[in-house]
């Protein structure tokens, strides 16, 4: 389809959540095909609270160092820092996207999305982007996980 100056096409905002501690091949892959599905992707980076309660450990690196990487890849429009409760969804209040990516092993958050989404009526849409390489990239599989 064409699109005319009048009838520019519309703008839509990806969002993902993460902790990006360590930026791999794994994350570059998630990121480049989250941004494909849409013009704007800002990422939701966990801090180190909520790192350390949901995974039982605290980031190597502290979120400021995570969000200035994220940023400095180019592969995001906008890094910003989460919630400091897990479900807060102040990502989502406060950017709107038209879309949540979420990652091959994020089916928590997806199912907790979900019922965000369903509770408050919002018309936001979850896409799941597959792994690149599940058994070699997943982040739990890195040395010193």
């Amino acid at each position: 389809m064409r699109y005319s100056v009048a009838m520019a096409p519309p703008q839509k905002t990806v969002l993902v959540f993460g902790t990006f501690d360590g930026l791999h091949d794994g994350h570059r892959f998630f990121l480049t095909e989250a941004k494909r599905l849409g013009n704007k992707l800002i990422v939701s980076v966990a801090t180190d609270e909520v790192v350390a309660k949901f995974k039982g450990h605290a980031p190597k690196q502290h979120l400021e160092e995570r969000l200035q990487t994220l940023e400095a890849s180019g592969l995001v429009d906008l890094a910003v820092a989460g919630d400091r409760v897990l479900g807060g969804w102040g990502a989502i209040r406060v950017w709107k996207p038209d879309i949540v990516a979420v990652g091959y092993d994020q089916t928590h958050l997806a199912e907790t999305l979900q019922k965000f989404i369903t509770t408050e009526k919002l018309s936001l849409k979850i896409v799941p982007i597959k792994a690149l390489e599940p058994t070699r990239l997943h982040s739990s599989l890195l040395p010193g996980k």
